[in-house]
């Protein structure tokens, strides 16, 4: 209840009083009355008014207006009842209400008397109903948050009597339902199958609907609740049953066993079996690795690269299916067998009595591949035998060897099949193989027996039998006393000896041409690797040696020296003096020109990085600034100031600064400028 004063002189108040006179819970509203009056204070003066002209009084609420007439109006210290008002008021979704109340009076101000009068009245207010219990709420879900497994959802309902029907949707499903009647708690399991709406991820959500009941009437709206994270099942890993490994290449699959490989020749291939997602999931991914071999492969029937060491290994594979999800590790164990290329050394001597017979002593390995006690790997060696300087192989049963049973042979004497005439010499080649590859090697010439002389119609042979050449000696050869050189300083129509390879294994006194050779000076640009190497020694001692080289385009040598302490020696340099490459003309800016009769201003470089700039110039801006350029590998390191001459005979001042940039200063004159002697060395 409340009152309100007008706000005239005469004390006359409203009184007003708002009555909750029902609620509807379904329909989420409140029925309710405002009582009226007017009136005025006790001791006041009487208003006595038949008719009031149309007096009332004006109420808004709940977005409705009604009004409520004076009429006749007779108090004196007392108050009169204007009537009631009903309205009907609708509360917001969670069934609060508070609403604003205004009251208003109409042609009050026309109430006057003898210098009395009512006035007007305005007044606003809140009233607040009380709250009509709503729909429920979801409070909360209890359970172990992955499809196949139980949920339980509580409700916190508003009213016991309250009842509720409640569903929901998982990983992208249709609506469930759960059923009606339901209290403040359901529970249920959602089916695992529901992983199969989408095959593409490894988590998910499900949303939840509560429609809330009193008896048969439904309570405001229905509730959702959206975003519950839940999981995929138990188990949804996908599976690899096994792997195949098998050799593809044709050298070794057929002699290897299964899960067995041979070092450097064999091609393992890996085949997935029995592998499958779960739920619907692809197999998006292969992985699979020979462990701590830096071994693998990411496609299935792929084919691993060629072992580079032996042993016994593992080979661990795995499948990832379209969610992410790795399957089982499968791990096979294989052996890699140790495989080594055929090696052969031997050497073949003169024997018997009468010194016509081969002897080769022989040493030889091939790798064995022994597969469960028996050997895969054949061995076999082959030897062939010629005259030294005509005719052709023949092969010789002599010495052979072809076995699976033997892996290995050291110094082993044979003798080779035939008599071998003892004034030739003779050749003989051996060849070792296995099951993957061969080699041939040769020994050192089979020589004929000694003789101090031997002439032919060809040639003349000294201390043995003659076989190639006009003289064909052997031992020393003395002319003059004195013991005659043999050993080349160059070729032999003495022109240098054309090397490659590192300059540091010219350990012998010679000529040499280096075709890009390594080791050389670090400075040298691609050219300047081919150029001309000399080579000195110490007459007794080969751990001294001096170097000399000259690129064949540029005018300047190096040097180095070796001691058995030191080693190899830094290259020096040592550049001819007045050594320059070519003059460049400058590109002149800001108008200036070559002087007539005089050299072009121009800039070249010495070997040793020293910048010159020579020449005149004319006719430009006479003011400070650009004349030109330098070029990159030009450039000074920090700038450089120079004195020219200028006009007739007077000074001028410039520099050149770190971008290349050659400008003028002071006392420019731009009848003549002269640059001649100008220098800086690049650093």
């Amino acid at each position: 209840m409340g009152i309100k004063y007008f706000n005239g002189n005469w004390h006359v108040y409203t009184k007003y009083e708002v009555i909750l006179l029902s609620q509807s819970n379904p329909e989420n509203y409140s029925d309710v009355a405002i009582d009226l009056w007017i009136g005025n204070d006790s001791g006041g003066y009487r208003i006595e008014f038949d008719p009031t002209y149309g007096a009332y009084l004006g109420v808004q609420f709940a977005g409705d207006t009604q009004y409520v007439k004076v009429r006749d109006l007779f108090i004196a210290g007392s108050e009169k009842y204007l009537g009631r008002l009903k309205f009907r008021v609708y509360h917001d979704d969670d069934g609060q209400a508070t609403r604003t109340i205004t009251i208003w009076s109409g042609s009050t101000s026309g109430i006057t008397y003898d210098g009395w009068y009512v006035g007007d009245l305005y007044t606003s207010f809140t009233e607040t109903f009380e709250k009509i219990p709503r729909m429920s709420t979801i409070a909360s879900v209890e359970g172990k948050r992955a499809l196949g497994e139980e949920l339980t959802i509580n409700i916190e309902r508003k009213v016991e009597n309250f009842t509720h029907q409640v569903w929901y949707k998982v990983w992208g499903s249709e609506w469930i339902d759960l059923g009606k009647n339901i209290g403040t708690s359901v529970k249920f399991t959602p089916s695992p199958e529901n992983a199969r709406l989408n095959v593409n991820v490894v988590s998910s959500t499900f949303d939840i609907c509560v429609r809330t009941f009193d008896g048969e009437s439904q309570i405001g709206r229905d509730e959702y609740s959206n975003g519950w994270y839940i999981g995929l099942p138990s188990g949804t890993q996908p599976k690899l049953k096994s792997v195949e490994l098998v050799d593809k290449a044709k050298a070794t699959k057929d002699i290897v066993g299964k899960n067995t490989f041979v070092q450097t020749f064999s091609e393992m291939v890996c085949q997935f079996q029995g592998m499958e997602g779960t739920y619907g999931s692809t197999i998006k991914n292969f992985y699979a690795e020979v462990v701590d071999q830096k071994m693998s492969i990411t496609s299935n029937g792929a084919t691993f690269q060629f072992f580079k060491n032996y042993g016994d290994f593992q080979v661990q594979a795995y499948v990832i299916d379209s969610r992410g999800l790795k399957s089982n590790v499968v791990t096979v164990p294989i052996k890699v067998l140790q495989y080594f290329a055929p090696m052969l050394t031997f050497e073949a001597v003169r024997g018997g009595g009468d010194q016509q017979t081969i002897v080769v002593r022989r040493t030889a390995k091939i790798a064995p591949l022994i597969i469960d006690g028996v050997q895969k790997n054949p061995m076999r060696l082959k030897f062939k035998v010629r005259p030294a300087y005509d005719g052709y192989f023949t092969e010789n049963a002599g010495g052979g060897i072809d076995s699976r049973v033997i892996n290995s042979v050291t110094n082993s004497n044979a003798d080779l099949f035939g008599t071998f005439s003892a004034d030739k010499a003779w050749i003989v080649e051996g060849t070792i193989s296995d099951a993957y590859a061969s080699f041939t090697f040769t020994a050192p010439i089979v020589g004929p027996e000694e003789l101090v002389q031997c002439r032919t119609p060809k040639g003349t042979g000294f201390g043995k039998v003659w076989e190639r050449g006009t003289i064909d000696a052997k031992g020393d050869i003395y002319s003059h006393n004195e013991l005659v050189q043999v050993g080349r300083l160059t070729q032999i129509n003495g022109k240098s000896i054309k090397m490659t390879g590192s300059a540091n294994n010219l350990m012998k006194t010679g000529m040499f041409y280096s075709h890009g050779m390594s080791d050389l000076p670090s400075n040298l640009t691609g050219s300047q690797l081919y150029g001309y190497i000399q080579v000195n020694t110490h007459p007794t001692d080969e751990n001294y040696v001096m170097q000399t080289y000259t690129p064949y385009d540029a005018n300047v040598i190096y040097m180095r020296r070796k001691t058995p302490i030191t080693g190899w020696q830094p290259w020096v340099i040592f550049t001819p003096s007045g050594s320059v490459s070519e003059w460049k003309t400058a590109t002149l800016q800001r108008g200036w020109k070559p002087y007539q009769g005089e050299r072009n201003v121009q800039y070249t470089k010495q070997v040793d990085g020293t910048v010159l700039i020579r020449g005149s110039c004319q006719g430009g801006d006479g003011s400070a600034g650009t004349l030109f350029y330098l070029p990159d590998g030009y450039k000074p390191s920090m700038t450089v100031y120079f004195v020219g001459i200028a006009g007739s005979g007077t000074p001028f001042y410039g520099g050149i600064n770190t971008h290349g940039t050659v400008y003028t200063s002071q006392n420019v004159r731009n009848n003549w400028l002269c640059l001649d002697g100008i220098s800086f060395k690049i650093d």
